[in-house]
């Protein structure tokens, strides 16, 4: 049975390679969809080359970046285009990022909505980013993201989106992230299928939890129950876009805050890692 999910290789697997090494490695093992990253680095966690594959700068490479993709038959549906929507100076560039995007054929972007310390802030700014995306035809989407921001799980995500009232933007849903915020704590079945009418797309990470440390994996050879995830989608009908990343090189001890580690791994090793995770996503989603 052929799947009907569109799955995307986030790029942030491929930490320290240029992007026609990416490129050229996803199309060798088959991928057809990536999810570009252009992140914003959180202050003290990493410089920016080590956690993006873009800059400001190459905003204004749109075409020539789609050429590269074409190059090794590659298409972008989703993108990774995080700020932190509650700070003004941060929505100039997500405007940028959305028009980047958009020439690339991009339909959902992901982005944090910032922390629940400044809810105002955003519920200020959000109006802006909503009608850019409706003037690109774009949908925005919101991620569930770390402790202490507005968006931890699916079910903050509905509150916020409940408010906003557009089919512009929308809910990512990042089941390693809602694990980890929550400390293993919420039922991820249930936030997911009590969130379904709220979602865009979808992030798949897995983690391994091993003495106390925390760390992401291939996907299906962690905690996260991506069986049952594959089964409320099923029951439901219901089909979103889903984006694997697999960022091995965090990883947080006792639960305290994600720490980068020096960890580069050879391609071969993250082009396996990547068709193990693809087999998998798709051998539960027939």
């Amino acid at each position: 049975m052929q799947v009907n999910f569109v799955i995307s290789v986030g790029a942030n697997i491929y930490r320290g390679y240029d992007l026609k090494t990416v490129f050229e490695n996803l199309s060798k093992i088959g991928v057809k969809y990536v999810d570009i990253d252009f992140i914003k680095t959180v202050t003290g966690f990493g410089k920016q080359s080590e956690l993006t594959h873009l800059t400001e700068k190459d905003l204004e490479r749109a075409e020539e970046i789609k050429a590269l993709m074409e190059k090794y038959n590659l298409k972008s549906i989703t993108f990774s285009g995080h700020v932190d929507l509650s700070l003004k100076e941060d929505v100039g560039l997500f405007l940028k990022k959305m028009e980047f995007a958009k020439a690339l054929g991009v339909k959902y972007i992901s982005t944090n909505a910032g922390p629940l310390v400044r809810e105002k802030e955003f519920f200020e700014n959000i109006d802006v980013v909503e009608k850019k995306a409706r003037e690109l035809d774009m949908i925005v989407c919101l991620e569930t993201e770390m402790p202490g921001d507005i968006i931890q799980k699916g079910e903050d995500g509905v509150e916020v989106l409940r408010r906003i009232d557009s089919p512009y933007v929308k809910m990512t849903y990042d089941f390693g992230n809602t694990y980890y915020a929550s400390r293993g704590g919420v039922d991820l079945v249930e936030d997911f299928e009590r969130s379904l009418d709220f979602i865009g797309n979808l992030h798949f990470k897995d983690a391994i939890l091993e003495n106390g440390t925390y760390r992401y994996c291939t996907i299906g050879e962690g905690i996260i129950e991506y069986r049952k995830i594959a089964d409320v989608l099923k029951k439901h009908g219901r089909t979103f876009p889903i984006t694997i990343e697999i960022p091995y090189y965090f990883e947080s001890v006792n639960w305290s805050p994600f720490k980068m580690t020096d960890e580069k791994r050879d391609l071969e090793e993250i082009n396996k890692m990547v068709k193990k995770s693809m087999e998998f996503i798709e051998s539960i989603l027939k």
